[in-house]
C-alpha cells in the first residue's frame, strides 16, 4: 500500500516492495534511445534523472541488495550503450564510475551511499532531539540507550537497525 510514494508494509523488507521504483527506472531508460545519445548524454541523463528518482523512497527505507543489482546494472547498460541482447564491453566496473571525479571516476552516486547519508541524517535527528519523531524514537528505545546492548531488538524497526549500522560505522571512526 503505497503513502506518499513510499510502500508501506508490515514484516520482512522483500524485493517486491521495490518493484516499482525498478519499473520506473526501466520505463525512463527504455523510453531513451541509447544509440543516439552520445556518452556525455547518457552520463548527464543518469545524473540528473536516474539518481533522482529513487531519492524520496531512499529517505523513508533502504532497499533491499537485489534492488541496488537491478539498478546498478539498469545504469551501467545504459551508459555503456547496450542494445537488447547486444552487451557492449564495459571499459571499467561500475563502482569504479562512481568514484568522485578527483578519484578517478564520472561522479555518479552510487545508491547504497545516498541511503547511507540518509541513515546519517536520521541518526543526526535523533542525537538533536528536537522533533516529535526523535522524541518518539527516545521513548520506544530509551531502555536500550544505558546498556552495553550490541545490535538490535527484534521489535525494532527497519529505520533504527538502519540507523544503528551508521551509529557503529561512525563510532569505529
Amino acid at each position: 500500500l503505497p503513502y506518499l510514494g513510499v510502500v508501506l508494509y508490515r514484516g520482512r523488507k522483500l524485493n517486491a516492495l521495490f518493484d516499482p521504483l525498478t519499473d520506473k527506472v526501466r520505463g525512463k531508460i527504455l523510453r531513451w534511445n541509447a544509440s543516439l545519445i552520445s556518452q556525455a548524454g547518457r552520463l548527464v541523463l543518469i545524473k540528473s534523472v536516474l539518481d533522482s528518482m529513487g531519492t524520496h523512497v531512499f529517505a523513508a527505507m533502504t532497499p533491499t541488495s537485489s534492488f541496488f543489482r537491478s539498478y546498478r546494472s539498469l545504469a551501467s547498460s545504459f551508459f555503456w550503450g547496450n542494445r537488447d541482447s547486444a552487451r557492449r564491453h564495459h571499459w571499467v566496473s561500475w563502482d569504479v564510475v562512481c568514484r568522485p571525479k578527483n578519484e578517478g571516476g564520472l561522479g555518479l552516486r552510487r545508491p547504497e551511499d545516498l541511503c547511507a547519508a540518509f541513515a546519517c541524517k536520521l541518526w543526526h535527528r535523533f542525537g538533536a532531539n528536537n522533533s516529535l519523531w526523535a522524541t518518539f524514537l527516545h521513548a520506544k528505545y530509551r531502555s536500550l540507550e544505558g546498556s552495553n546492548f550490541s545490535g538490535s531488538p527484534s521489535f525494532a524497526s527497519e529505520t533504527w537497525k538502519h540507523m544503528q549500522s551508521v551509529k557503529a560505522c561512525s563510532d569505529s571512526h
